[in-house]
């Protein structure tokens, strides 16, 4: 096949990029920080990375030659990767934190006579045995909780509140095993039942880092900062839940850090608002605990200031292949990568993602794509799809035609902005369907090597 379509002109403005520097890369990796208008800078320069006429992949005296299709899949997937990346990296950011916070622990315990003492193990066996404590953190981050968000989150505010100032405060002196004891005691009241499956590893560290917080007389500094900014942290956690419990966990650890508090404050805090709290404060409310009915105020998130949601953007490759996706559509190799392929009898879902709150925003569709057919054909449809639960009741949010505009064997590409989508709160998926009639296998009508929607905020 002639690559007369990879010559291009040189344009005196145009920026080029030598595929060399990127695909033979000798640099190391690195980690920068960047601040949220260098981020802006940098996700609006990427649209050039998706220009096929940026790249070379061949320097010529009148012209240079664009990547292959083998080279343009390699940098499509890097620059996937980077735009992923430049959307924030939480998990990296708390690892962080963590790692801070125990090395300062380290460094004011090297000077402390140990609280722990021979028994400590012996009760914490006991806890563990009766099912009180749990070895593992199974608190279930990533579930949603659906309903009375700001209840819940409420309770997680008064349950982080209590833990500082009625397990620790009240003591001047005394053991981990005191304190733990402690502990488990006002937990247990808050749920009304006896404590089930809270982390050990957890609850010991943040009794540990609270108890070097008292030593030092910062205690009174943590427990003011907390009831000054009690709204904030509750329409925080209130917000984050209408995602995960991480979330919210996320959305609480950046109401905190903007306080500017001590690392280890900060440490503390972070803990406190963790999905096993969260999990706690939950338990609590669903089984109407004394303690759950007393802290919990009608319409108080009514007055949390809404935050627009940034562009939320997710993006699958084939390959991998299915790469999760579910349904009839089928994986098979075309130009020696494995591609999602479906035709006019097969359709394949992506995972489900969830959205709130309810919005009217733009909506972006993106597939790449070959295909079996020539130019000016409809193969195929990438679908946006809503339900309430996940399960049934699936609608149409958004759909784009593939029909493709180049010939056999190359790829075709297509993005289309649709304005104005009511989005509902609820589960979302794509789906990839092929063009009713078209029965071809192997090559097929559409083998995907690329789909990608993004929720945009509007202006």
């Amino acid at each position: 096949m002639s690559d007369s379509w990879r010559i291009k002109r040189y344009y005196g403005p145009r920026v080029l990029i030598a595929l060399e520097d990127i695909l033979e890369c000798p640099f190391p990796d690195s980690l920068l920080c960047l601040t949220g208008p260098e981020l802006g800078i940098l996700r609006n320069l990427l649209q050039y990375a998706h220009r096929r006429s940026t790249w070379v992949s061949e320097y010529r005296d009148n012209d240079y030659l664009a990547p292959t299709d083998d080279e343009w899949n390699e940098v499509e997937a890097i620059v996937a990767d980077l735009e992923e990346k430049l959307m924030g990296c939480n998990e990296l950011f708390s690892m962080l934190s963590d790692m801070v916070a125990a090395l300062q622990c380290l460094c004011t315990q090297a000077s402390k006579l140990p609280m722990y003492t021979t028994t400590t193990e012996v009760i914490v066996d006991q806890y563990i045995q009766s099912g009180e404590l749990a070895l593992e953190d199974d608190s279930g981050a990533d579930v949603v909780v659906f309903d009375e968000r700001c209840a819940i989150a409420q309770l997680t505010y008064q349950g982080a509140y209590e833990f500082l100032t009625e397990i620790v405060q009240p003591f001047e002196s005394g053991s981990m095993d005191l304190i733990l004891s402690a502990a488990m005691v006002v937990i247990a009241s808050w749920l009304g039942t006896p404590v089930l499956g809270v982390p050990v590893g957890l609850l010991l560290a943040v009794l540990w880092e609270i108890f070097e917080v008292w030593a030092a007389g910062q205690m009174a500094d943590i427990v003011n900062a907390m009831e000054s900014g009690k709204q904030e942290l509750v329409c925080a956690v209130y917000n984050g839940l209408a995602t995960d419990k991480r979330a919210a966990q996320e959305a609480a650890a950046a109401e905190i850090e903007s306080w500017d508090l001590p690392i280890l404050d900060t440490a503390i805090l972070y803990k406190l608002f963790a999905p096993w709290m969260i999990t706690q404060a939950e338990t609590a409310y669903n089984d109407a605990s004394t303690w759950a009915v007393n802290n919990v105020l009608p319409n108080y998130c009514l007055t949390c200031e809404y935050v627009p949601p940034k562009p939320y953007t997710v993006i699958w490759t084939f390959p991998p292949c299915p790469a999760d996706w579910t349904g009839t559509g089928v994986c098979w190799t075309y130009q020696d990568a494995s591609r999602l392929c479906v035709n006019g009898s097969l359709y394949s879902y992506s995972p489900l993602w969830y959205w709130s709150p309810l919005e009217t925003l733009d909506v972006v569709l993106q597939c790449y794509w070959f295909s079996e057919h020539g130019v000016a054909n409809t193969v195929g449809y990438l679908t946006l799809e809503h339900s309430a639960d996940g399960l049934t009741g699936w609608t149409t949010k958004a759909s784009m035609t593939l029909t493709t505009t180049v010939g056999v064997g190359l790829r075709n590409e297509k993005a289309q902005e649709f304005e104005d989508v009511s989005i509902p709160v609820g589960y979302y998926r794509l789906k990839l369907v092929g063009q009713a009639g078209q029965g071809e296998t192997e090559p097929y009508p559409v083998m995907a090597s690329r789909a990608r929607f993004t929720f945009k905020v509007q202006d």
